[in-house]
């Protein structure tokens, strides 16, 4: 492969800088380049190293003439145009060793800025969900372990981020901030959809429990109304059994609403609701 095909490649691969301040680029070189022979090749460069900042090559101008250009020439010019950049469009740059140039980083410095912005706002956030589900008793102690640990794996993802940002990386950065964000995301739904459904069944449990007392209440009151009439018979009889057993009910529903066990609560209360209003129709048709 002849010097200037590795320029050519070089100039291209960074065409997204030359072409946003194309007058910085030897006052707006036409990208032809005249293809030496191998003789006139080999008699200004004696050792080719695509990497070596002395090896050169003639540029054909707009004007037909030429410029003889190093790689390093090249690289300083591309790391300006970086410098001046950088904050518009992207960044990529290079650190020296000896008379080699090596890639260092790339990417758009403020979009990582901005998604570690984003990434560091969705870990506050989990970090305070956190802390409202320590001093919420709903909150199994396996849920609030497993939203510490997805806590712990955005803090390592972005210090690794920071870490390729510092180093000049700028799409590393991103990248590790963007799976620092999801994954503080995600574990901020799983743990607030935990405690909001905790929320709704203790909610729905505490409804029914105000329900079946209403019902007993009502219960009562029927079985109050009969015997000051007068009237003592076998359907009375029933509906007193069946009010006891509504209260059995509904105190075993209280005992397991204390246990947090909302589920078991709302199930033995809608019992000792349905068992007391089934006694009230069964005594009300007999009157």
């Amino acid at each position: 492969m002849w010097p200037h095909k590795e320029v050519l490649l070089l100039i291209y691969k960074n065409m997204k800088y030359i072409k946003i301040l194309p007058i910085m680029f030897v006052l707006a070189i036409v990208l032809t380049v005249s293809a030496p022979s191998q003789a006139e090749a080999q008699s200004y460069i004696p050792a080719y190293n695509p990497y070596n900042t002395n090896s050169t090559f003639a540029i054909q101008l707009s004007n037909g003439s030429y410029v003889q250009m190093s790689i390093g020439d090249i690289l300083n010019l591309i790391q300006n145009l970086r410098n001046q950049i950088s904050a518009l469009s992207g960044s990529y740059g290079y650190y020296s060793s000896g008379n080699t140039y090596y890639n260092y980083g790339y990417g758009n410095r403020s979009d990582a800025e901005d998604d570690l912005d984003d990434a560091y706002d969705a870990l506050d956030e989990l970090e305070e969900l956190i802390d409202d589900a320590k001093d919420d008793s709903d909150v199994s102690s396996s849920e609030l372990k497993r939203a510490k640990n997805d806590r712990d794996d955005v803090e390592d993802l972005l210090d690794d981020a920071e870490d390729a940002y510092d180093d000049g990386d700028y799409f590393e950065a991103s990248d590790l901030a963007q799976e620092a964000k999801d994954i503080a995301e995600d574990a901020y739904d799983d743990l607030d959809d935990a405690m909001g459904n905790r929320n709704n069944d203790k909610e729905d449990a505490r409804d029914e429990l105000n329900d079946a007392e209403d019902a007993i209440n009502d219960l009562e009151d029927l079985i109050d109304d009969a015997d000051d009439d007068g009237v003592r018979n076998s359907a009375i009889n029933d509906a007193e059994d069946e009010l006891d057993d509504a209260e059995d009910l509904l105190d075993d529903a209280y005992d397991a609403y204390d246990d947090s066990d909302y589920d078991e609560a709302y199930d033995l209360a809608k019992e000792a609701r349905e068992t007391a209003e089934d006694a009230y129709d069964d005594l009300e048709d007999e009157f």
